[in-house]
This record gives C-alpha cells, sequence and structure tokens, in this order.
C-alpha cells in the first residue's frame, strides 16, 4: 500500500520509507499466516526499527518546514512506537502465544493510517512551495 509520490517538493524518502514499512507488514502477516512465529517477531522488532526512524527523519522535515500540524502528527508517532513496543513486550511475555492475525491486521490499520496522515503533510509541502 504504498504512498503516491506525485508532490514535487516532496522528499522521495518517504515514500521509499512507506514502501519499505508496506513490504515488511505483508510479511509479517505471510510468517503469522505460516505459523512462523520467530520470524514474525524478529520483523516486528524491524518494523518499530524502521517505524522509528522514518518518523525521526520525518519529524525533522516537518520542523524544518514549519509544519503547523507538528504536535498533533508527533504524538500520533508516539502512539504507534509505544503501540509496537507493547505487542513486542507482550510477545515476549507469552512466549509469541499472542501473535494471531490480529496483529497484523493492527499493523495494516497503523501502516494505513500512517500514510493518510503523512499524506496530509506532503499536501502541506506541496502547497508551501
Amino acid at each position: 500500500m504504498p504512498i503516491e509520490n506525485n508532490h514535487p517538493a516532496a522528499d522521495q524518502s518517504i515514500a521509499d520509507d512507506h514502501a519499505l514499512l508496506s513490504g515488511l507488514v505483508s510479511r509479517i502477516r505471510s510468517a503469522i499466516e505460516s505459523g512462523q512465529a520467530t520470524l514474525a517477531q524478529d520483523l516486528l522488532l524491524q518494523l518499530a526499527r524502521l517505524y522509528e526512524s522514518h518518523f525521526e527523519h520525518e519529524e525533522a522535515m516537518m520542523a524544518r518546514s514549519a509544519y503547523t500540524a507538528l504536535a498533533d502528527h508527533r504524538r500520533e508517532h508516539r502512539d504507534l512506537v509505544g503501540t509496537l513496543e507493547t505487542i513486542n513486550q507482550t510477545l515476549r511475555l507469552e512466549n509469541l502465544h499472542g501473535l494471531s492475525l490480529t496483529v497484523a491486521a493492527h499493523l495494516e490499520a497503523a501502516l494505513k493510517h500512517t500514510i493518510e496522515t503523512d499524506q496530509r503533510f506532503l499536501d502541506f509541502m506541496q502547497r508551501a512551495a
């Protein structure tokens, strides 16, 4: 579910990150569906690191462009990072027994939300250009 990057002022790395995030979420779903719990957990940890990197870069771009919704966007980032940390901690504590397609569905919804909220930033950048 990669974002279309048709905004000339947009940093291509946002679209690239979305493609990487989307690929990881798909791989997590496949790992869960095929019962590869250890692989799914490894991928979840990779996903958390990628989201953190994406958010750090994106927030720096937002600050440089004086994005008016930065505080709200940053809060959404922190919420998602917290959710991923909770999922990973729960899986460690439950010895991977909590891994289900519900986790995959939640990650897919979070990715969709990320892409939609990032689109608002890309639209802001286009209007500011």
